[in-house]
């Protein structure tokens, strides 16, 4: 633990182990690259420092009201260096400082550290043991919860004329040859004895996306339903014929022993447009996907997803504590789909990017705004995505792009600062980016022994197939490359996890039975955990219902009811009839993985969401259950999207009821306009806080307002400062603020007023003689801009500019503050014993004298 000590001058210091310590430094800097940086920003030279002085005596002797002792230069320099020598800003200030401690005598009189040692005994105020790359001291407050001429007139006349007899007759022409061009290929499936839905001229099949008010996914499947005994049936994508695979056990073999003809995914973007979408895995093709699969299967094994799962689970939880913070105690009506993606967006930005936000509370963060533009496809997104599965060559010939390009810029600016941080201050942490880094250096690779053990994340997790290696070479993983693949990952887990904890809390609130005995068994498992409240992944693993409840949630409501292949080279099998059919190489193959989900040959009753389907796995005819699809290009991340849902789903059961809210639509109408499967009239659930306890507590308090006054935690910081005052390193190079707002709670907030916020900006800004280099406020989130609120009329604009708000994003504060300089709990690297709050204050104490003597000055009061 930490201990107070003295060197051999007898200057007292903390101890905090492993050649860490803090104390006061009050000798003079005396190395040259101190004494160049003071003359170059303060103009300090002897000559500058020895005029400042006397110009600075002669204006304090004219103040015969206010007492200093004006023979002492260290004084006089505290106040000379934050006015970089200039006499009359120092003789202002030191009025001003005065003038202060008169007029609030009491947060100043008496400033003793004694007087306010309970303040340090909580931790409330305290340093960090080393100075920031600038020299700067590091002061931290933890106050929370513990983006041609013209024509001849004749020649004009017969223009005309030939024009007027062109439109009658040339226009009719040709609109019947494109007529019959476009119907040319009409008869592809007639002539193979294929069924097929018949086409619209020109359009084929896809004007029914348009005018028959049907889910897409529904109208792509049609021909299922309209032909149910074929194997395969015929579609047409404007005039180019593809097909629709009805039978599950074709395409497993399609998918896994004859996949070398079905390698590719039918969307292609180009580099050039979307640096990002096209280096994600399911937009990329050929040797390129094997190379991507094969360097990121071994980041997606259960051991990898178990050490990932720690963030996960802080995020959710953290998430949860804070919804239970804004309940207080009473139900309330939320928007499901809203809460999970801002939850989802949370987890995914953690563990694909590196970064904790909150967009529960600070609900316009960049990543969550980003998040949200790179996750969309609805409206235009998804006319472009649309565009360029149908019409590729169009797509292309424009230029267009599926992703904006300020969410390209800004997740391939943000990865590659990531990766720049985390090399140069050897971070690690076990999120994508980290193995993703490994695979860089070849370094990523699974636990056989282990994974045996914990691959499986539930019914629903797909099988990992081995394939060869075909061509030269391995993905080089530029930092590009990482991008991409953290975004496709962090797309992945938010839209398909989002989707699948909607419609399963719908099911859960129409079925409260369901419901009833999920949470029983939540109830039952958190009895086994350390806490009471925090799962593990094994847990999780080992929970049959809540798995039963996710694997019918996926088969009722599939989030991505069509995949599609293209072909590679030909393939013929026999259909059902006997006849032979063969796909051309280039021709397109969609599988209705939705309406395999709801056929009544493989799940009797298919309308009904009932979990008991799950309850004996033999039942269930595997190839025609496939939310994550199967073969060798099935979901990678099924792991860690199954992972997710039911960790969410764990913390909202322990926490909450789920019952429907009046203006929850049921049975539940789907929005047909979507390109995702999402609920036309919103998710709009009643949550209840479970009566008997509240399994997540709200953390605890760190400034309890009832023990430390807010004058008295204003006097601990005036001291804190006083003693940075009395350092002439601190003097020279300032000090930065770290204002950390974690756990921030309402009844800390009502202790504020404008007067006190006045008068407090009114001390930093104009009466304290520190050179404020930066405040970096942490943590902060929507509690923390309502007292924002409060202090910013009062804000002066030199204040404003050095004020960085970085809620969780510790990459953000390394770009400020290096993380040698930072302990880990703000994402750093400072390892050593914390501040013993108690030490500090008994540290200060042992330099009564000086506080002493400065409390002795100021403006004389009438008795004196």
């Amino acid at each position: 633990m930490a201990s107070l000590k003295f060197d051999d001058n007898n200057v007292p210091y903390l101890d905090l182990g492993d050649g860490y310590r803090i104390a006061l430094e009050g000798d003079e800097y005396t190395d040259a690259k101190a004494k160049e940086k003071a003359a170059r920003e303060l103009r300090e030279t002897p000559d500058v420092v020895e005029q400042s002085l006397q110009e600075l005596r002669s204006l304090l002797q004219e103040e015969k009201t206010l007492y200093v002792p004006m023979d002492n230069d260290a004084f006089m320099i505290k106040f000379l260096r934050p006015c970089k020598y200039y006499a009359q800003s120092a003789f202002e200030l030191i009025k001003r400082y005065y003038r202060f401690r008169s007029k609030h005598p009491d947060l100043c009189d008496e400033l003793y550290p004694a007087s306010v040692k309970h303040v340090y005994a909580e931790g409330l105020v305290h340093f960090l043991p080393l100075r920031d790359q600038h020299g700067s001291r590091i002061l931290v407050l933890e106050c929370g919860i513990a983006n041609n001429s013209f024509p001849k007139k004749q020649v004009r006349l017969v223009s005309f004329v030939f024009s007027k007899m062109f439109l009658l007759w040339a226009l009719p022409l040709a609109l019947y040859l494109l007529y019959r061009w476009s119907i040319a290929t009409y008869d592809y499936f007639e002539k193979r004895n294929v069924p097929y839905v018949k086409p619209v001229p020109f359009f084929g099949q896809v004007l029914s996306f348009f005018t028959q008010g049907r889910h897409a996914v529904d109208v792509a499947s049609e021909g299922y339903r309209m032909f149910p005994n074929t194997r395969i049936s015929g579609v047409f994508t404007l005039r180019t014929p593809a097909y629709l695979v009805h039978d599950p056990t074709l395409y497993k073999q399609m998918a896994t022993k004859d996949f070398d003809h079905f390698t590719d995914h039918v969307t292609d973007f180009r580099i050039e447009t979307d640096p990002i979408l096209a280096r994600s895995l399911f937009f990329t093709n050929g040797a390129h996907w094997r190379h991507h699969r094969s360097g990121l299967s071994p980041a997606f094994t259960g051991s990898k997803m178990r050490s990932m799962f720690g963030l996960l689970s802080k995020s959710a939880g953290d998430a949860m504590g804070r919804l239970l913070v804004f309940a207080d105690g009473k139900p309330f009506t939320m928007e499901l789909r809203d809460l999970y993606s801002r939850l989802g967006n949370d987890v995914m930005t953690s563990i694909s990017f590196g970064v904790e936000v909150d967009s529960l509370t600070d609900r316009d963060n960049e990543f969550f705004l980003k998040g949200k533009r790179l996750a969309q496809i609805d409206g235009l997104p998804g006319l472009k995505f649309l565009m360029a599965t149908t019409i590729p060559r169009v797509f292309h010939f424009f230029r267009l792009s599926g992703m904006y390009k300020d969410v390209n810029d800004f997740y391939t600016d943000a990865v590659a600062r990531n990766i720049q941080l985390r090399e140069t201050n050897r971070i690690t942490r076990p999120d994508f980016i980290h193995l993703l880094l490994q695979a860089r250096k070849n370094t990523l690779g699974a636990e056989k022994h282990e994974d045996e053990a914990l691959q499986d994340a539930g019914f629903s997790t797909v099988k990992e197939h081995a394939f060869e290696q075909k061509g030269e070479g391995k993905m080089s993983w530029a930092d590009i490359d990482i991008a991409g693949a953290a975004a496709s990952f962090f797309f992945g887990g938010i839209e398909t996890t989002t989707t699948l904890l909607c419609f399963t809390s719908y099911e859960l609130a129409v079925n409260p039975d369901i419901q009833d005995r999920l949470r029983a068994e939540i109830d039952e498992q958190r009895e086994s955990l350390a806490d009471g409240r925090t799962p593990t992944y094994e847990v999780l693993q080992k929970m049959k219902y809540l798995d039963m409840v996710v694997s019918e949630a996926l088969r009722r409501w599939t989030p991505l009811g069509l995949t599609n292949r293209k072909c590679t080279k030909n393939y013929t099998f026999t259909n059902t009839d006997g006849s032979r059919v063969t796909i051309e190489r280039g021709q397109n193959i969609s599988i209705p993985l939705k309406y395999f989900h709801l056929d009544e040959k493989f799940y009797p009753d298919p309308l009904r969401f009932d979990p008991e389907r799950f309850a004996d796995p033999n039942n269930i005819n595997q190839d025609a259950y496939v939310p994550f699809g199967t073969g060798l290009r099935n979901c990678i991340g099924s792991r860690l999207a199954l992972m997710q849902a039911k960790c969410i789903l764990f913390y909202m059961l322990s926490n909450f009821i789920i019952k429907p809210d009046t203006k929850l639509t049921i049975p539940i109408v789907i929005d047909e306009t979507s390109a995702g499967l999402n609920a036309k009239h919103g998710f709009w659930m009643n949550l209840v806080p479970r009566s008997a306890v509240l399994f997540l507590p709200t953390p605890t308090e760190k400034w309890k307002p009832s023990k430390v006054s807010l004058t008295d935690l204003f006097r601990a910081v005036q001291l804190a400062l006083e003693a940075g005052m009395y350092e002439p390193r601190t003097q020279l190079n300032g000090a930065v603020v770290i204002l950390d707002m974690e756990g921030l709670a309402l009844s800390q907030i009502m202790q504020f007023t404008p007067k006190f916020a006045a008068m407090a900006l009114d001390w930093i800004q104009q009466c304290t003689a520190m050179r404020l280099k930066s405040v970096h406020i942490v943590n902060n989130s929507y509690l923390f801009n309502m007292l924002f609120a409060i202090f910013k009329p009062f804000l002066s604009e030199k204040l404003r500019k050095r004020l960085f708000f970085h809620q969780k994003d510790w990459n953000s504060l390394m770009s400020h503050v290096e993380a040698k300089c930072l302990r880990p709990k703000y994402g750093g690297t400072l390892e050593c014993l914390e501040t013993d709050g108690m030490l500090l204050g008994e540290m200060f104490e042992l330099y009564h004298k000086e506080y002493e003597l400065a409390n002795s000055f100021g403006y004389l009061k009438k008795q004196d």
